[in-house]
């Protein structure tokens, strides 16, 4: 992915951070591509910094959304260009 997508000036790859709450800060949507995980806790995270969002749709992030759908939106694991059709519209 890094090198698919490092001459986009939008998108930056910083590795590990330990001030990930400026990131959620200034961040415009929360997306998770992931195909298994047992349960999110950066999903949490997002959402406790009112981020929408934009998730495959393996079950923790089903749970999520289950409970408020207003919060985001699932898209079919694997299909990451629908993911991106919905945060570059």
């Amino acid at each position: 992915l890094k090198s698919r997508y490092s001459n986009f000036s939008n998108i930056k790859f910083l590795g590990h951070v330990n001030n990930i709450d400026d990131y959620y800060r200034v961040s415009n949507y929360y997306i998770s591509t992931s195909l298994a995980e047992s349960f999110h806790l950066s999903v949490l995270e997002a959402l406790l910094h009112n981020l929408p969002i934009v998730c495959s749709d393996i079950a923790c992030h089903k749970f999520f959304v289950d409970l408020n759908e207003d919060i985001g939106l699932l898209f079919k694991k694997g299909d990451y260009n629908i993911g991106v059709e919905v945060v570059n519209p």
